[in-house]
């Protein structure tokens, strides 16, 4: 397809589409028509239109005071008004969760705002004017790098002015599935050592960004080679925590989660498989690609994760969540050789209900909200290593966590929410003071009942006073 019907296409494509699904693109153009100025949509919009992608937020140019235009679109619409840069005029616009970014030029024209960006496919713009949409303007040959699925920056002067885009490369190769620019690379590996000015948090974005796609392996593995890796995560190129994490096993951890979809998707029964997919600490994806990439050699030591969180500038939770995930592991692999020494003895997939069943109860009240996380990292990790046949230990693994999570879904979390037995209960009904030995009691009531053992209250109460006379030596004097 040549430029000209690409254009006319694109131009179709939005006028229908996007224009309905970005409601106030009209009201733009006809406000920036009232005060003399032109507005171009640009950037990942007029990408992803091409691409056939979803784009819901929507870049915008403008030739004039993109401030105060916004602030007239907002104020007409009665949309949210916020104001980003003062230096570099930048407002947004929000309406029913869709964010419209007008920018002014920051160079002496459209082409010259163009070639100023980061890669040749963000660097596109489409004219907006009460009449519709115009054909693309394509200053850097963006629409030949989509065509070619390639990955290009503008210039190397481009990827200097902001070291940061250097890791957008890699996230546009990862997200899109293209191939990158050899010219690119070089540019790349000679300024990327100013990622080192880069405040960590807007590293963080691109890093979460990149993980986040199902080829974070093929990325982090260039990002190796061009030497990036180093300056935004050294600990994967050794560390006093981790010395031999320079090897192709982590890679190969963080490509075991790339297909973690894949395997999810093979994973029966379906309430099963929804309780994983909605996961809180699992659906991080990026904290658990980064924790499976520091994990084969650190086994269980969450030092050098800890330390790429806190050179990320990463939020509490990224931190906490990630170094709990790996120093659970040795809780998370003694679980799953349990269940696989189950289910050798039985010759069979399902062991029997009471063992299986009190091995959920044991495992989850150590683990607590990371069961499954630290159950699926354990599950990453000897893949990466060997041993067991790739067969086997995907058939035992993902046994496992489909048991864990039916159990999690079925019994765990209902009786967290209604217990059986509350403290203040087991206080006056077995004379137990209050101290330690009310959640030892409450623990031992808790795995019982999931281990199907008790199913009431006074079942539970006659067991603990049991225990107690067992302990004491002599019968309890509570009362019954």
């Amino acid at each position: 397809m040549d430029r000209s019907a690409l254009s006319a296409t694109l131009s179709a494509k939005l006028s229908a589409d996007l224009i309905a699904k970005l409601p106030l693109l009209p009201t733009i153009a006809r406000l920036a028509a009232d005060r003399g100025e032109r507005v171009w949509l640009v950037g990942g919009l007029v990408r992803d239109a091409l691409l056939g992608r979803a784009s819901l937020d929507a870049d915008i140019t403008v030739d004039g005071d993109a401030m105060a235009l916004a602030k007239a679109v907002a104020d007409e619409a009665g949309a949210r008004f916020v104001a980003l840069h003062d230096a570099e005029p930048t407002a947004r616009v929000v309406l029913d969760g869709v964010e419209y970014d007008l920018a002014q030029w920051r160079r002496e024209d459209l082409s010259g705002d163009l070639r100023a960006r980061d890669l040749t496919i963000n660097a596109m713009a489409m004219p907006l004017t009460v009449d519709g949409l115009g054909e693309v303007v394509d200053p850097t040959g963006g629409l030949a790098d989509l065509r070619d699925r390639r990955v290009r920056a503008c210039s190397r002067e481009a990827l200097a002015d902001d070291p940061l885009r250097t890791m957008r490369v890699y996230r546009f190769f990862a997200e899109l599935d293209f191939s990158i620019d050899e010219d690119t690379r070089a540019w790349v590996r000679a300024t990327a050592p100013g990622l080192a000015d880069v405040a960590g948090e807007r590293v963080l974005v691109e890093w979460t960004k990149t993980l986040a796609t199902s080829r974070a392996a093929s990325a982090l593995r260039l990002m190796a080679e061009d030497g990036v890796l180093a300056l935004v995560a050294p600990e994967l190129a050794g560390s006093p925590h981790a010395p031999d994490v320079a090897t192709p096993e982590w890679l190969d951890a963080v490509a075991w989660f790339d297909a973690w979809s894949e395997r999810l998707e093979k994973i029966t029964p379906e309430a099963a498989r929804e309780r994983i997919a909605n996961d809180a600490v699992l659906g991080d994806v990026a904290m658990m690609k980064t924790a499976a990439a520091l994990a084969p050699a650190t086994d269980g030591d969450a030092a050098a994760y800890e330390e790429v969180a806190d050179r990320l500038k990463a939020s509490a939770k990224f931190k906490q969540r990630g170094a709990r995930t790996i120093r659970l592991m040795d809780e998370a692999r003694s679980a799953a050789a349990e269940w696989r020494e189950l289910v050798d003895e039985m010759r069979c997939k399902t062991p029997m209900a009471e063992d299986r069943r009190r091995l959920v109860a044991q495992y989850s009240a150590t683990t607590g909200e990371y069961a499954l996380a630290a159950a699926v990292l354990i599950w990453a990790c000897e893949a990466v290593r060997g041993g067991d046949p790739p067969r086997r230990l995907d058939e035992t693994h993902s046994g496992w966590i489909a048991y864990l999570a039916s159990m999690l879904v079925g019994a765990v979390e209902p009786y967290a929410a209604n217990p059986i037995l509350d403290g203040e209960t087991l206080m006056r009904e077995c004379g137990v003071p209050p101290g330690p030995q009310v959640g030892r009691l409450l623990a031992v009531v808790r795995e019982e009942y999931l281990a199907g053992c008790i199913d009431s209250p006074s079942q539970a109460l006659a067991m603990v006073r049991g225990i107690l006379d067992r302990e004491s030596g002599s019968p309890s004097t509570s009362s019954h």
